[in-house]
């Protein structure tokens, strides 16, 4: 069994779901240390996926990643909410929010209303003089339409939400993935230290690009990465996706 082979296998062990938002989001975050591995270890690595206790390992392995991850993640979520002022789809429905327009939002307000029997979402000037009750009917209603679009008939809706999982998780794990991707960049500069002859001139230096080309490769590998961490997993990044799932979630009481 060759190493994508094993990876197949392994994949098998988890649904849709959890590949892409959880398992996903650790294997990237995990990235800097399997690409040094894979260089510096190829044999290594190669010999070890071809053994059955390797898979098993691996499952072990992905498993508790992929749980550590969710942990992570809804940890993480609870600050978002905090900063974003709500879920998405609570600020979705909010009178005071321009995404979706008074038309369409009243028309879901009142699919809304008969899908929860004895709720009445709240007007705009109710909503004004109490915001956070207005926000508890907001998630009531969307918490029943949840589960009344967990069906198989909704799969755009289901990408929709791992894909807001995923960045929710990967943002979870960007402190993380930050100090990993760190250590990595020091022991990846410290081991081309140790085989770079000195003293260090250029002709030096240059012949070890030569002889030793997966240092370097590795080391803008690291720092690109870091920077892509950075810069793009953001809680911006988060709530966009989120945004998306919400909408996603609310045409489908037009349908």
């Amino acid at each position: 069994m060759d190493a994508t082979a094993t990876f197949d296998a392994v994949l098998k062990y988890f649904d849709s779901y959890s590949r892409v938002a959880r398992l996903y989001p650790s294997l990237i975050a995990l990235a800097p240390t399997i690409w040094s591995a894979v260089a510096l270890f190829p044999t290594i690595i190669d010999n070890a996926s071809h053994s059955a206790a390797f898979v098993v390992a691996t499952v072990c392995i992905f498993y508790f990643l992929s749980s550590l991850t969710r942990s992570l993640g809804k940890a993480a979520e609870i600050k978002l909410l905090d900063r974003w002022g709500g879920w998405p789809t609570t600020i979705l429905l909010r009178h005071r929010d321009a995404m979706i327009d008074p038309v369409t939002k009243a028309r879901y307000h009142r699919a809304l209303e008969a899908l929860c029997p004895g709720l009445a979402l709240p007007s705009p000037e109710e909503e004004v003089r109490e915001p956070k009750h207005a926000d508890d009917l907001y998630r009531s209603a969307t918490r029943k339409l949840i589960e009344q679009r967990r069906g198989p008939e909704h799969k755009l809706l289901h990408g929709e939400n791992a894909s807001y999982g995923f960045r929710r998780n990967l943002y979870g794990l960007k402190p993380v993935a930050i100090v990993e991707t760190l250590i990595i960049l020091l022991l990846t500069s410290f081991g081309w230290w140790l085989i770079t002859p000195q003293p260090y001139t250029r002709l030096i230096v240059a012949q070890s690009v030569v002889n030793y080309p997966h240092f370097p490769v590795l080391l803008g590998l690291d720092l690109s990465y870091l920077l892509l961490w950075t810069w793009a997993v953001t809680p911006a990044f988060v709530f966009q996706s989120g945004r998306e799932y919400g909408e996603a979630l609310l045409r489908t009481l037009d349908g």
